[in-house]
């Protein structure tokens, strides 16, 4: 057939990749602060990115600036917009979006918890894990028991009338164990090195 090897290439770059958008301000905020700040970048493979929209609690698209990062390849801006906390709610959303110059659309949805909770302190102790005691009776006689450590071993109530002692080296209980051993690892804490370094 005449004419089928005849024609015109044409290069073109395909793109459909969204910019990337990651947000780096925090995901809670306390009841007393009265501004939260969202902040956050904003990156692009190939091409330059046209806008940036934030829609707070599913409001309309408002228009953010998003101000030119330098980058070795591509594309990057950074974005800060501040938001009176006076209309958040329990959990506030924000969702921002980011369209680079071929109209490819980049999605991000980020939610606000308020915390007006304390944090709570919870201590635990290991299982029928025995320790050493020596019971000191009225007229001073001391015998050595073992017995289990408990949240209820020593209370507000009964710590000054107790008749029971933790059997302590007297070093480590004067001196404390980081003072006696200074290069000990509490992260990795091997009760033998209390026993090597008496």
């Amino acid at each position: 057939v005449q004419g089928r090897d005849v024609g015109h290439y044409v290069n073109f770059e395909w793109d459909n990749n969204a910019p990337v958008i990651e947000v780096t301000s925090a995901s809670s905020i306390n009841n007393s602060a009265k501004e939260y700040v969202l902040k956050g970048t904003v990156k692009e493979d190939s091409q330059e990115i046209d806008s940036v929209t934030v829609s707070f609690k599913g409001g309309l698209d408002d228009s953010v600036s998003c101000g030119h990062i330098t980058l070795e390849s591509g594309s990057a801006c950074e974005f800060s917009k501040g938001y009176s906390t006076d209309e958040f709610v329990s959990i506030t959303t924000f969702e921002i979006k980011a369209t680079d110059s071929n109209g490819n659309i980049g999605k991000e949805v980020h939610e606000v918890v308020r915390d007006d909770q304390a944090p709570a302190q919870v201590i635990s102790y290991p299982e029928n894990a025995p320790m050493n005691y020596v019971n000191v009776s009225v007229d001073g006689e001391r015998v050595t028991k073992e017995d289990v450590y408990t949240q209820d071993t020593y209370t507000s109530e009964t710590v000054q009338s107790t008749r029971d002692y933790l059997k302590i080296d007297y070093i480590y209980a004067s001196k404390g164990i980081l003072n006696s051993i200074p290069d000990v690892d509490f992260s990795d804490f091997n009760v033998n090195d209390l026993k090597d370094n008496k």
